[in-house]
């Protein structure tokens, strides 16, 4: 899960890319959305884990 978008894509991909925003825009809101995810799951485990003791 430590793998992100930006590991499989090469630097120079992303700056020819940089002329496309909504390109961009999405991927960042992509990002955002699976950051969110997990972060909202790893609390839900984290209190469960805390309302089992």
């Amino acid at each position: 899960l430590n793998i992100k978008w930006q590991d499989k894509i090469s630097g120079n991909v992303l700056h020819e890319r940089a002329d496309l925003p909504i390109i961009h825009t999405t991927l960042m809101q992509f990002e955002n959305h699976w950051a969110n995810q997990v972060h909202i799951s790893y609390l839900k485990d984290f209190s469960m884990a805390r309302s089992r003791n």
